[in-house]
């Protein structure tokens, strides 16, 4: 429906919209049908795709509720404010309860933030190769170099390579990067944090979570029709001697004839046309005003 105004009930035009869409559904569904007939949601592009979504639904997941997960406020906290941050002149009232339930919240969240790298890598061994931070060995390094591992897991250069060379031609137009290696350094350390929250997600059952499940069968289905709707239109692209003929066959209808846009003044003799074009030639008057 994106992109579709709805147009009112009872009208034809909303007979017409509404069959537009389930011709959409039904396509789409053929499509869908036709890439799991042809082994489209086997080809690499399509599960290292995959793969990399259920990853990030994985450390999301895993972020929200097991770092993270619900802070909890008890009256305790709330009265130990009361008494020690707040003037002694003010009422506690449900209303300043609330403000105060919330501050305490927001403090809580923002040190489980900042602790959170710490305790994610807790007896985990991140190792990192710093040559991974010099833009002179990209050119260099293969696919397969190993750029930094946490236990016995390893990320390799083409891993990261799109956010390295991110780094390098970000950081030539925007003058707020402190340094080149220090932005790169940043960019791989969250892809580790990444990295090892999909894995203790996945350890963690977060697997069976609803929404992992409901998110990602929804970008399985979306993402194998689209890569089969490319795959079918790239394989309908005609030769050349195809569009030569069609051309040749449609000329009339495809080329733009000549085409001029004409003024005219219609006047009674040829002394008063002439004297109206002298009038326009030296710009005293305009076409529209003769």
């Amino acid at each position: 429906m994106v992109g579709l105004s709805i147009p009112a009930l009872g009208t034809p035009e909303r007979s017409t919209v509404m069959i537009t869409l389930l011709d959409k559904v039904i396509s789409a569904n053929l499509i869908y049908l036709d890439a799991k007939k042809k082994g489209t949601d086997r080809l690499t592009s399509y599960t290292e795709d995959i793969d990399r979504f259920e990853d990030a639904i994985l450390a999301t997941l895993y972020k929200n509720k097991v770092l993270i997960g619900d802070t909890q406020v008890s009256e305790t906290d709330v009265l130990h404010y009361y008494n020690t941050q707040t003037s002694k002149e003010a009422e506690l009232t449900d209303d300043v309860k609330l403000a105060i339930e919330s501050i305490i919240r927001k403090q809580k969240l923002e040190q489980l933030k900042a602790t959170m790298r710490e305790r994610l890598r807790e007896n985990v061994e991140v190792v990192i190769n710093e040559k991974v931070l010099n833009p002179d060995y990209d050119d260099k390094r293969s696919d397969a170099d190993v750029v930094a591992s946490y236990d016995a897991h390893r990320i390799s250069w083409s891993q990261v390579k799109g956010l390295m060379k991110g780094a390098d031609e970000r950081a030539t137009r925007a003058t707020f990067y402190i340094d080149n290696d220090e932005e790169r350094l940043k960019r791989l350390e969250r892809f580790i944090d990444n990295a090892i929250m999909s894995l203790k997600g996945r350890s963690a059952g977060l697997e069976k979570d609803p929404t992992f499940i409901k998110r990602t069968a929804e970008y399985r289905k979306t993402r194998l029709i689209n890569e089969h709707r490319n795959g079918l239109m790239h394989s309908w692209n005609p030769s050349e001697d195809t569009l030569k003929t069609y051309y040749v066959d449609n000329m009339d209808n495809i080329a733009i004839p000549e085409m001029r846009q004409i003024q005219m003044v219609v006047v009674a003799t040829k002394e008063e046309a002439d004297s109206v074009k002298a009038q326009i030639d030296k710009n005293e008057i305009t076409m529209f005003q003769a």
